[in-house]
């Protein structure tokens, strides 16, 4: 690569090839490195396209491709390339024969050519960040055995990851690598979850506290629950056994039901302790005030004819209603004034026997009296048995 001419001005042999003015000893001549624009004085610089520690020119002289930094001449096949072997002292025909500073059996010319360590990221999200929306870097830095600092593609493995659960985990990724960098220890780029923890709900409501006692109807829609949670819209409502009045109610789909066939006679007015469970675990506890309204006696529908005839259709008489009064009393008096029927349990019904005995057709009177409230009401009852 050298004009005979300048061989001749310079004094070396131009029918030798190894022959050449050479001042830095880089074995790179003068002239190329003049030509190539770097220093023939300083031995480090020198023109390497491909970054693999030989000179274009030894490459070019080799064989190899100078624009490859995987392409070299490595005779003994142990990775390095012959030329830095010998810039080394060591023996480019063996193998076993390595610059290794630090002596944990990786040639020092390997590991300035491989990534020893990532920067490690950390993030923290709130609790309840779905994967999706983590927002990690497409990039991760990695850092060379030269020290030198390198952003790389960067995809991350997230198995394992639950947004529902507070705490931190540690998550490894994988990288591309750019030609002439090698991962000879087998590292990964490594990201830092910190879930934090699930606040606690803030409030719980009830669309409705108060219902109208239906006679027969032990199962009543009173209202919706709703859980004031900004950090999440599902949660456990629960009746805690033995609490308050909790006997007399249940929760169900987050809708509060009456649920008791108990009277409960007179009272008009509980307290039920709801608990909420989030899916982190938080307690929300709230007591409720819950008003059972009672149609006025002297509202009540009271049937003024039954037949009991054994047909299986009205044949019974009574108010179920009054169950939900105190001090109720009921009785039947025929058109003479004799009591045929007295009960203080609403939920007994009047057959038309008095004594055994069936009652003849014909009109009676009823009398109710609720003691809790001091009312009394009476009517005419026609019994038949058509």
């Amino acid at each position: 690569g050298i004009p005979d001419y300048v061989e001749v001005e310079n004094g070396t042999d131009p029918t030798d090839p190894t022959d050449f003015k050479d001042f830095d000893g880089d074995g790179i001549p003068d002239y190329v490195e003049v030509r190539d624009g770097t220093d023939p004085n300083d031995p480090t610089d020198f023109k390497d396209s491909d970054g693999d520690g030989v000179p274009d020119h030894i490459e070019d002289q080799d064989g190899t491709d100078p624009n490859d930094p995987n392409d070299f001449k490595d005779s003994d096949g142990d990775g390095i390339p012959d030329y830095v072997e010998v810039e080394n002292g060591t023996d480019p025909t063996d193998p076993t024969d390595f610059k290794d500073t630090d002596q944990d059996g990786v040639p020092d010319y390997i590991q300035d050519r491989s990534m020893v360590e990532y920067v490690t990221q950390s993030i923290t999200v709130v609790w309840g960040t779905p994967a999706a929306s983590l927002g990690l870097s497409a990039e991760a830095v990695g850092v060379t055995g030269k020290g030198e600092f390198i952003n790389l593609p960067a995809s991350w493995n997230l198995t394992g990851y639950n947004p529902l659960i507070a705490g931190t985990n540690n998550f490894f990724g994988t990288t591309v690598l750019p030609a002439g960098i090698l991962n000879t220890y087998s590292i990964n780029p490594m990201v830092s979850i910190t879930v934090q923890p699930k606040p606690a709900p803030q409030d719980v409501t009830l669309s409705a506290n108060s219902f109208i006692a239906i006679p027969d109807k032990y199962f009543q829609e009173i209202g919706a629950f709703t859980v004031v949670d900004p950090t999440d819209n599902i949660h456990t409502l629960s009746l805690p056994e033995g609490a308050q009045d909790n006997e007399f109610f249940e929760v169900l789909d987050g809708i509060l039901f009456w649920s008791s066939a108990e009277q409960a006679g007179g009272r008009t007015d509980f307290i039920i302790l709801l608990s909420v469970i989030d899916r982190a675990g938080n307690v929300l506890e709230k007591s409720f005030q819950i008003s059972r309204q009672r149609t006025p006696l002297d509202q009540l529908d009271v049937l003024n004819t039954f037949t009991p005839n054994a047909d299986g259709k009205n044949d019974t008489w009574g108010v179920r209603a009054l169950r939900y009064y105190m001090a109720v009393r009921i009785s039947v008096l025929d058109l003479g004034g004799n009591r045929v029927f007295y009960s203080e349990n609403p939920d007994v019904q009047w057959d038309g026997v008095f004594n055994g005995k069936e009652m003849p057709v014909g009109a009676y009177l009823y009398i109710i009296e609720v003691g809790e409230t001091g009312e009394i009401r009476r009517g005419m009852l026609n019994l038949l048995r058509q």
